[in-house]
């Protein structure tokens, strides 16, 4: 007899790395939870009552806020015309923008650990809006919440006078309280790093083949090209969720002018396996 081998979905494995039951395992049901009744009444003399239905309670878990466990510890107005990545802004023809600096509101060393991070980073940053210097640069951050599980936070810094945008990433399961590395996030979104890295890689070969040099320019795209694809370069990159439930990576290439390199946000394929 031919022995038909089981197939774990994409959504198997993403609840499998969350400490999810195994998909496919199944469940005992009666009879009589199959017809939502309960067993019929007899009388005295033996004659069946109509069966009385019942309604089994819901258990659903109650709908999470990102609000709940990303909160904005400091927010200014400053002096900034600048474009912004994460939010999609192009260059500013206002005077003013927004900087934040978020904090997680989760009771767990990990979580403790990355609002230090991010203070640290940032405070002189923010000090520096609170004593009217000249600050150039700004802070703001996305977060999002899918799967009602699936926390996610992204922070970007970026200044005016050169375009270039610094980012830190972090992503929790909010249920355990546990921060999933890359390759965790990778499979909550049906996949892999390695093909996540991939689409990264066509995206820089294209940012390449899509500058115009020739001659000694030549050469040096192709240096900027092979630091860029570097598997130590490619290492750094780290991902992220939207509140639409991409995958969003966020990774840096080197160029042939200006800065050494420069950070990039890319929207990947892939998206969030867990309901939203």
């Amino acid at each position: 007899m031919m022995k038909i081998k089981p197939i774990m979905t994409a959504a198997c494995a993403a609840a499998l790395v969350l400490g999810a039951a195994a998909c496919g395992a199944p469940t005992p049901v009666s009879k009589a939870d199959m017809l939502g009744t309960t067993a019929s009444d007899t009388t005295e003399t033996g004659a069946a009552t109509a069966a009385v239905t019942t309604v089994a309670p819901t258990t659903e878990a109650p709908a999470r806020r990102v609000e709940d466990y990303v909160i904005t510890a400091k927010e200014r107005q400053i002096a900034y015309n600048g474009a912004f990545q994460l939010t999609g802004e192009e260059p500013r023809t206002s005077e003013t923008a927004t900087a934040r600096l978020p904090e997680l509101r989760l009771d767990n060393p990990d979580a403790a650990a990355v609002n230090a991070e991010i203070h640290e980073r940032l405070d002189s940053l923010f000090n520096g809006y609170d004593n009217n210097g000249y600050v150039n640069a700004r802070a703001d951050y996305t977060a999002a919440l899918n799967g009602n599980q699936i926390l996610s936070l992204a922070v970007e810094t970026r200044s005016v006078d050169t375009p270039n945008s610094f980012f830190m990433v972090y992503n929790f399961n909010v249920e355990t309280g546990n921060r999933l590395t890359r390759d965790e996030v990778a499979v909550i979104a049906g996949t892999t790093t390695q093909d996540v890295l991939g689409e990264i890689i066509d995206d820089i070969n294209t940012r390449c083949d899509n500058l115009d040099v020739s001659g000694g320019m030549l050469d040096q795209m192709e240096r900027s090209r092979a630091r860029s694809l570097a598997q130590e370069n490619l290492d750094q990159a780290q991902f992220f969720f939207d509140e639409n439930g991409v995958l969003n990576a966020v990774y840096r290439y080197y160029w042939i002018a200006g800065a050494e390199n420069y950070g990039a946000l890319l929207k990947t394929s892939f998206v969030c396996q867990l309901q939203r």
